[in-house]
């Protein structure tokens, strides 16, 4: 277990402050804009290179098949798998897995997450690279824009 607490640690998804056991590490508003920013950097690199014919389909990219927040993830996994670069699969699900406590927030805050959703996926599944940067970066621009709204519900839920 502690092999794997350490290893969590290695990748930033726990923290140990001062060697006293482990905890999930909440961002600063300064980590989670730069989170939400290096994402978007990473996808924009991605889908400059995306190949023909994603492997995925509709019905798999689906938020009716899974959780919103889990659909999401998957699809930003398939959008750097497009690429065909092993790197940014594992770089994108390590900012998945950090961001993933912050989800939660999303959906407080955000309405119409399905047609966002939706739109990035249907751009990805058209092969429409050019609509689908665009749509990726007007998805971090709008968590870029409310990150204390964010980080204020992240922290209310904790109390």
């Amino acid at each position: 277990m502690r092999d794997a607490l350490h290893r969590l640690t290695g990748e930033r998804l726990v923290e140990a402050p001062n060697h006293n056991g482990f905890r999930v590490p909440l961002p600063t508003e300064a980590g989670l804009r730069d989170l939400y920013s290096w994402r978007a950097r990473l996808l924009a690199l991605a889908t400059r290179n995306l190949r023909a014919g994603p492997a995925a389909t509709r019905e798999r990219l689906s938020v009716d098949q899974m959780d919103p927040g889990e659909a999401m993830d998957r699809l930003f996994l398939e959008i750097a798998g497009a690429s065909g670069s092993a790197e940014h699969v594992a770089a994108i699900a390590q900012l998945n897995g950090r961001l993933a406590p912050l989800r939660r927030a999303e959906f407080r805050i955000f309405d119409n997450l399905v047609e966002e959703h939706e739109g990035i996926r249907d751009r990805l599944l058209d092969g429409d690279g050019r609509s689908l940067t665009s749509l990726l970066e007007r998805y971090h621009r709008r968590r870029l824009r409310a990150v204390s709204d964010i980080l204020a519900a992240v922290y209310s839920d904790r109390r």
